[in-house]
């Protein structure tokens, strides 16, 4: 049985991430990243920035020497973070 597998049916049974990955011997990151990929069937999603704002991450990505895809990850888990800290207080 595949990690995707056992992780659907302990997911399915009410376990946490952190409780899966202890048991399958890994992070919650990565059943967190099988398990969207399982609700995607699958496919890992795919965002496609407007133009104008890839022309923008692009400029400030060369600035800060990374990838476009590297420098909008950055700002979205910052911005995840940050969303989090609010709704903590």
């Amino acid at each position: 049985m595949s990690i995707t597998q056992k992780a659907s049916i302990m997911a399915d049974e009410g376990f946490a991430p952190e409780d899966i990955a202890v048991v399958l011997g890994t992070t919650p990151e990565v059943i967190r990243t099988v398990l969207d990929r399982k609700c995607a069937n699958g496919v890992p999603v795919r965002l496609r920035l407007p133009d104008d704002v890839h022309a923008s991450f692009g400029q400030r990505a060369e600035a800060a020497g990374c990838s476009v895809k590297t420098l909008a990850q950055m700002i979205l888990i910052e911005s995840s973070r940050k969303g989090k800290e609010l709704c903590n207080q």
